[in-house]
């Protein structure tokens, strides 16, 4: 394992996740949230991210996490492992719901300077309909990328079995 996608909802604890395996792995981490916002959640243009992109998976090792549909592929295409944090929609709108009020205001660390944590509606409805909306689009992602080793995820137990079994 050099190159380790982790995708999956809000709140299933990607950037957990990415933490520990850097740790054992020696592994860069790259939040892809800290990479696509610039200061006080502005966007960047197609044209900026898709190079951005291009320029982050070329590199040798990583530890990505983050969903990101619309590059999704192209970091499949780099990528030897996917985690997929397939976790219940209780558990993500809980977390992501506690991680707000824990953070509120504050910029964390795996977010781009000068985006304070805050309370988005819109936000909280993605999360809310992952499973309708994203879940589809990561399966069929991870179907037309048979190549690439599947770590499928349902809840922490998964998760620490993983973990454990890594032997490192």
């Amino acid at each position: 394992m050099k190159r380790i996608l982790i995708v999956g909802c809000c709140g299933a604890g990607k950037t957990t996740l990415s933490y520990v395996l850097s740790n054992l792995t020696k592994l860069p981490v790259i939040h892809l949230d800290k990479e696509y916002y610039l200061p006080e959640w502005v966007t960047p243009n197609e044209d900026t991210w898709v190079e951005k992109v291009n320029m982050l998976i070329s590199k040798p090792e990583w530890i990505i996490e983050g969903n990101y549909a619309s590059s999704l592929d192209a970091r499949l295409s780099r990528a030897d492992t996917i985690i997929f944090l397939d976790y219940p929609r209780c558990t993500c709108v809980s977390r992501v719901l506690l991680r707000t009020l824990k953070t509120f205001r504050k910029t964390r660390p795996d977010m781009a300077q000068g985006c304070k944590e805050r309370f988005h509606w819109d936000f909280f409805k993605y999360v809310w309909n992952f499973h309708k909306t994203m879940h589809p689009r990561i399966i069929t992602s991870i179907t037309n990328h048979p190549e690439v080793t599947l770590v499928h995820l349902r809840n922490d137990k998964d998760a620490e079995k993983y973990i454990d079994s890594l032997g490192l």
